[in-house]
């Protein structure tokens, strides 16, 4: 059985960070091992505390976990303070880790910093600020990555470029790979371009072949596009620095998803340590999430807050 260890936030609530992780590899027939980093006091309207775990106790959770399993991949959300990274990086390295995927979450589904808002647009009354060690997140973790998977603003704050379109997320994909050398795959998730799909041309499908999963990669040319009133784009660059974009119709909803970027990155992490090809894992992946945020359900079932948890369902 393969082995994956999730290294991320606790979300008491269950709707994020490892509880989510955990149950995905599950479902995908993976141990699931978990490394704490933060601890978080929230339910769907507040984060009312966010804490990190003391870096000595952070240490002796990876001892307890390298030292008796071999690890396939490590899977990496938040992140607490730069000398956690530190001694992440030192683990992977030590035990010569092959696949490392990062999901860089110091910035918020809301486009800011983590300490100024909270996670999925909750109203974060912990004080804590995600901006603190950002330098060190991208000096020592960016540096022992293989795959990332960050939004368009963290691609932005990754690569320095402001992203507008699709050639600009290009831009940042290669410049992000050209400077962190065991990166192999980048997915730019592009779902805060509004209306990328006016700039760049994808090959359009009529809607009869336009199958019942919304399977928008063809996989002939790797690049797709999805009838709809507004498209969003996924972009993935590869190890053999071939771009491939993922469109789909964008879910408009006056509902509030919570862990659809955890759910994203834990499918690609497993599918990417069973040996499933990047392409395919991407493909995948976006299927799967889809499927969750069309079948999620709200929590509480009578909430008016509207808030949704994706991983429900799974």
């Amino acid at each position: 059985m393969k082995k994956i260890l999730s290294v991320a936030g606790y979300d008491g609530s269950g709707g994020a960070g490892i509880t989510s992780d955990a149950k995905i590899f599950s479902k995908l027939n993976i141990l699931g091992l978990s490394a704490i980093s933060v601890l978080t006091a929230q339910n769907p309207d507040n984060i009312y505390k966010i804490t990190a775990v003391d870096d000595d106790f952070f240490d002796y959770e990876l001892k307890a976990i390298f030292d008796y399993f071999k690890i396939d991949s490590v899977k990496i959300g938040l992140i607490g303070s730069e000398r956690q990274s530190v001694v992440l990086a030192g683990y992977i390295k030590k035990y010569n880790v092959k696949d490392v995927i990062l999901d860089p979450v110091f910035v918020s589904t809301s486009g800011v910093r983590l300490g100024d808002t909270g996670a999925g647009g909750s109203r974060n009354k912990s004080g804590f600020n995600g901006g603190n060690f950002d330098a060190g997140y991208l000096e020592h973790l960016l540096n022992i990555a293989t795959v990332i998977t960050p939004n368009i603003n963290e691609a932005e704050i990754i690569s320095g470029l402001e992203i507008k379109n699709l050639d600009c997320m290009k831009d940042a994909a290669a410049a992000i790979k050209k400077q962190y050398r065991r990166i192999k795959n980048i997915i730019i998730k592009g779902s805060h371009l509004r209306g990328s799909h006016s700039q760049y041309g994808g090959i359009t499908i009529d809607d009869a072949d336009y199958n019942n999963e919304n399977r928008c990669i063809n996989n002939a040319v790797r690049s797709g596009y999805c009838a709809g009133d507004e498209e969003i784009t996924d972009l993935l660059l590869t190890e053999s620095n071939e771009f491939a974009s993922y469109k789909k119709r964008r879910i408009i909803t006056d509902k509030q998803i919570h862990g659809t970027g955890c759910a994203f990155s834990a499918m690609m992490a497993a599918l990417l340590t069973k040996g499933i090809n990047p392409y395919d894992a991407l493909n995948k992946t976006e299927i799967f999430v889809e499927k969750l945020i069309n079948n999620c359900k709200t929590i509480p079932d009578n909430s008016e807050n509207k808030k949704i948890y994706i991983t429900a369902n799974i």
